[in-house]
């Protein structure tokens, strides 16, 4: 029987979602991740600061290295997943390595590295981002710079814990059709975390193929500003400098979602 508060919607078939590939994932990544304002953002810091030799951790499919190479820098990528460092490997300019950002293999010593597009994060736990924090200091030449590109709870995941918040874009497939990437987030202040769900759907695909649907859930580390300072401060950092986007010079009054650091080692 229907009821007087029906939307009209309530035949619709439930969706069904795959795990999403590695090597779609790698795809999608860079699909989603085109622009180059964080990208001039960390050329402007290196270059203020003279820094030559860079890393990057979680580089994924080398946008930002790759940028930076283009630019001048001498820059080394790592990242754990086979599938982000094959993603266009013909077309990479910067030198990459399969690695653990919690177990660097480097001898040599670096002027700057850089953790961007919330990657520590990913790590999810405070004795693994300290553990990332320390082994980054031993490849830091004396007084160098680590930039990083946080994710810190928005005013609204803070008022409304639990809550999930809707967000969705629309992409051209290289080789036809569209993507949806719709993205559920969801704030968990006990335990200062987010769970990110990230839907994939491929529309309009040529040649008659079937529609596809694939999810990737993460769980960030979702700490506020002070945790991160005091977790740079504990695995021997100096912070700098923080603003809340890649635009201004230093934080707003309001609760931002993005948190970007500079920090430096002990000399």
């Amino acid at each position: 029987m229907q009821t007087d508060d029906a939307t009209g919607n309530e035949r619709e078939p439930v969706e069904h979602f795959e795990p999403l590939p590695a090597g779609l994932a790698a795809t999608f990544y860079r699909l989603a991740t085109p622009h180059q304002r964080d990208g001039l953002y960390y050329r402007r810091v290196l270059t203020e600061h003279r820094c030559h030799r860079v890393l990057e951790l979680g580089c994924g499919t080398g946008r930002i290295s790759d940028y930076l190479t283009r630019s001048g820098f001498a820059v080394v990528g790592i990242d754990i997943s086979p599938a982000m460092l094959q993603d266009g490997r013909n077309q990479r300019l910067a030198p990459v390595a399969q690695m653990d950002m919690c177990r660097l293999g480097f001898h040599s010593r670096f002027d700057a590295a850089i953790i961007a597009w919330n990657t520590l994060n990913l790590l999810g736990r405070k004795a693994a981002i300290r553990s990332c924090l320390e082994e980054v200091r031993t490849v830091l030449a004396p007084g160098g710079l680590l930039l990083l590109h946080l994710f810190v709870p928005d005013q609204n995941l803070i008022d409304h814990p639990g809550q999930r918040f809707f967000q969705f874009s629309l992409f051209d497939l290289p080789a036809g059709g569209r993507l949806i990437k719709e993205t559920l987030r969801s704030y968990d202040p006990s335990a200062h975390s987010l769970l990110l769900e990230e839907r994939y759907k491929l529309r309009f695909l040529p040649n008659g193929r079937a529609n596809e649907n694939y999810r990737h859930d993460l769980h960030l580390a979702a700490f506020p500003a002070d945790t991160w300072l005091s977790l740079l401060h504990t695995t021997g950092f100096t912070v700098h400098h923080r603003q809340a986007s890649f635009e201004e010079q230093s934080t707003t009054h309001t609760q931002p979602s993005i948190l970007l650091i500079i920090a430096q080692c002990a000399t």
